[in-house]
């Protein structure tokens, strides 16, 4: 690809920019782009975002931890409820340029965009968050319940969408049941629970890909997920937007959970607690995972002389071929165009003798 590829020779537009990521949207726009070509989901008018506001006290004036913000959808929601601030984390690089774009696009001035790992971030913060927003992660995933458990040392009031592991929905669809790899028990932070190894598969290939940074996660039970959150003080559960065989990507639903004053807070845990417990069976398997092999940087000083002459002639050869097959499209397009002449002069003299023909016709 040469670099002169990437460049746009079109008056600036928006639909420049979205064209960035063809095909790698999830998103369809809204107005005043909605003639953008994008996505096709309608994530900006996203009923959960007001139904979250309704249960969690508002968002006016409020400030929001949002993890993995996709396209910032959401975001722009938020920053309309009336949030003050929203922090958005996003560890994808594709996604977090989009939401970029989208923040451009739109104009949300109260959104911070951060680029890295939310679960690295809510480890070493001591920042405390009105509201901790986390739509489409949970089931994302390799630790589920430390998540839940870091969340709520940051904020008193979460906002969660998640699918959920549940046999009974999830094995008669044969897309989604031979995802499922094995469960195990676990436990983190002394609460007990089952996972459930879920694969991403082929899906890993989509440059739209919106899942988690390994090639598997696992999956939490709908009454797993209720007692965690119960477990971290989460004393007021509102349940919102069930699905079970009508969403393609499984059974899913919507927490809004509050701990108010008088709810039990979760005590101080030593660094052993805190350690996740797993089955044998699943570690053995994340042991054998694909590792992602960074290329090596090679140093000047130790190349191999020969080898780097031989590298040259090859890209030498190569220019040279490129010139070759561009001189022949050249030759090609101007014989086309002279062909494209002849039969354009031999249309105008056939209309030039038919009009002397019709003329002498006339004066006989």
């Amino acid at each position: 690809m040469n670099i002169l590829d990437q460049y746009i020779t079109t008056a600036p537009s928006a639909q420049n920019a979205v064209n960035i990521f063809e095909h790698a949207w999830s998103a369809s726009f809204i107005h005043p782009y909605e003639h953008l070509e994008a996505g096709t989901i309608p994530c900006f008018t996203d009923a959960r975002v007001a139904w979250a506001a309704e249960k969690l006290g508002g968002f006016t004036n409020k400030t929001i931890l949002e993890l993995g913000p996709l396209e910032s959808a959401q975001s722009y929601l938020l920053e309309k409820q009336g949030a003050a601030r929203i922090v958005a984390i996003e560890a994808n690089t594709i996604s977090y340029l989009k939401c970029l774009l989208v923040k451009e696009l739109y104009n949300i001035k109260g959104l911070e965009l951060l680029c890295g790992d939310f679960v690295s971030y809510l480890k070493e913060t001591q920042d405390q968050y009105d509201v901790a927003f986390a739509s489409g992660v949970l089931y994302h995933m390799k630790r589920p319940v430390e998540l839940l458990y870091l969340l709520s040392q940051v904020s008193d009031r979460l906002f969660i969408w998640t699918h959920y592991y549940d046999e009974a929905l999830i094995h008669p669809r044969e897309h989604l049941r031979e995802r499922f790899q094995g469960s195990g028990e676990a436990e983190f932070a002394g609460f007990k629970h089952t996972l459930y190894r879920q694969e991403y598969q082929t899906t890993l290939n989509w440059e739209g890909f919106c899942g988690g940074s390994a090639p598997f996660s696992y999956w939490l039970s709908r009454s797993d997920i209720i007692a965690c959150l119960e477990y971290f003080g989460f004393d007021q559960l509102e349940i919102s937007f069930e699905t079970t065989d009508d969403h393609h990507g499984g059974p899913s639903f919507a927490i809004a959970a509050t701990r108010t004053p008088n709810s039990i807070r979760p005590s101080s845990y030593s660094a052993t607690v805190l350690e996740y417990t797993i089955a044998e069976h699943l570690l053995a398997k994340e042991a054998h995972e694909p590792e992602i092999i960074q290329p090596e940087i090679r140093q000047p000083e130790t190349e191999n002389i020969v080898s780097v002459q031989i590298e040259a002639m090859q890209q030498l050869l190569n220019e040279q071929q490129t010139y070759i097959i561009h001189l022949e499209q050249v030759v090609q397009n101007k014989e086309r165009h002279i062909r494209e002449l002849k039969k354009h002069v031999e249309r105008l003299e056939n209309g030039r003798i038919m009009r002397l023909m019709k003329a002498l016709r006339r004066n006989q």
